[in-house]
């Protein structure tokens, strides 16, 4: 096992499986490749845990469409690894929490648009700062805040520079568990059964720990100061509304198969 990027970031790890000089890898996705890979992060695609299991099971809607996409690029899709529901860190505080109105922050975001023209669309001012500038960036007030993470990176990564954790859940946070696609065709039906049983329980098992982190990194976040904010339901119901409506039209263009409608049925 090779962790913290001793092999380079995901965008290179995903590479080097597909062509099977690295055999394994539970990696964010990567969407250098094909844009529709970033449907794993899409904006209020899920709300609470219960929806999690659902949505982001063995056999679903979301993982089918995914694996066809990978093995379109030499990867297998095993499954997803939970790391838990997305919020943002600030270092000023949100007056304004209505959906839609300005927020008039400068809030840092990934370089995907399903990052971008939600978070745009409640209100913030967006700016795409590499993640290994973010620091610095909310230290010298580059950025307001950022979104991109959970409790977890929140905590062990910002802990001394923001002051505000908004659980906002405007994404969940998975990685993925794939193979090589020519690994995987190498090996014989018996470790094949093996290995994917194996991931479908890691899988599971995620979730359930993903869940119990929150709680423990929401102590850790307010034990060092940081305000923590949860949104009520009907807040996060009114969020996740209004990214749908107003959001998801303008991305869905960039999935195939109408996935967005039938995801929504």
């Amino acid at each position: 096992m090779y962790p913290a990027n001793q092999l380079g970031d995901y965008s290179v790890v995903y590479e080097e499986i597909g062509k099977g000089t690295i055999e394994m890898g539970s990696i964010s996705t990567p969407s250098q490749l094909d844009k529709n890979l970033e449907l794993v992060f899409m904006s209020y695609l899920v709300k609470n845990y219960e929806e999690v299991k659902n949505v982001y099971g063995e056999n679903s809607e979301l993982f089918n469409f995914l694996h066809d996409r990978h093995q379109d690029l030499d990867v297998k899709l095993l499954g997803f690894h939970a790391e838990g529901f997305g919020g943002i860190g600030t270092t000023k505080e949100i007056e304004n929490l209505k959906p839609g109105e300005s927020k008039g922050l400068e809030i840092r975001v990934p370089q995907q648009r399903v990052f971008e023209i939600p978070i745009g669309d409640l209100g913030f001012n967006t700016t795409s700062i590499p993640y290994e500038d973010l620091y610095t960036s909310l230290q010298t007030g580059a950025a307001d805040g950022w979104s991109g993470g959970g409790l977890t990176p929140n905590y062990t990564e910002f802990r001394d520079v923001i002051k505000y954790f908004y659980q906002t859940n405007d994404f969940f946070d998975a990685s993925s568990i794939m193979i090589s696609q020519q690994i995987w065709e190498d090996l014989d039906s018996e470790d094949q059964d093996m290995i994917q049983d194996i991931v479908n329980d890691v899988a599971k098992e995620s979730i359930e720990i993903a869940e119990k982190n929150e709680e423990e990194y929401k102590e850790k976040l307010e034990g060092e100061g940081v305000e923590y904010i949860e949104l009520t339901e009907e807040e996060l119901t009114e969020y996740s509304d209004y990214v749908r409506e107003n959001s998801w039209p303008e991305l869905e263009n960039q999935f195939d198969d109408n996935i967005l409608e039938k995801l929504s049925e």
